[in-house]
């Protein structure tokens, strides 16, 4: 345990803050990637796209629930349908989220990233029979700092 501790404090200074979509998170992947290879594992990276704002829409769909409620209170009715609207919409798409059925919203650009994936085959004098492959994912990328998205 006590080298795992070692890389752990040893990718600690070497890798920065790495946000997303950034050229500080390549930097880390190739630094992972080459601590890996220095091990007997062949690391790669695995490159994937995701929505740069996708954490946006929860967020601005329970702003809109608050308004709707809000406006919906008002006693005037074409502010009050309006109000129900925009408190009804929300609630349908949270309600589906509850029950499995994720309503995908998506807009806006797509962010490029990737993760360090490892693998170490069960070869040399040692192994015995029902030995496995060991399989070392690393995520490593940073949250951005934004009011609206929540861990």
């Amino acid at each position: 345990m006590a080298m795992t501790h070692d890389y752990l404090d040893y990718l600690n200074e070497r890798v920065g803050i790495a946000p997303a979509n950034s050229q500080e998170e390549l930097q880390a992947a190739q630094t992972i990637s080459e601590l890996m290879a220095r091990h007997d594992v062949e690391p790669r990276l695995e490159e994937f796209s995701a929505p740069a704002l996708a954490g946006v829409i929860p967020s601005a769909l329970s702003v809109a629930m608050f308004v709707g409620v809000l406006v919906s209170g008002l006693g005037v009715l074409p502010l009050t349908l309006i109000g129900l609207m925009l408190a009804l919409v929300p609630t349908v798409l949270a309600v589906l989220r509850l029950l499995g059925r994720e309503v995908s919203l998506t807009f806006g650009p797509s962010a490029q990233s990737q993760n360090v994936v490892a693998v170490h085959r069960a070869t040399g004098p040692l192994v015995t029979k029902g030995n496995r492959t060991i399989v070392v994912v690393a995520h490593y990328d940073s949250p951005r700092e934004n009011p609206l998205v929540s861990s």
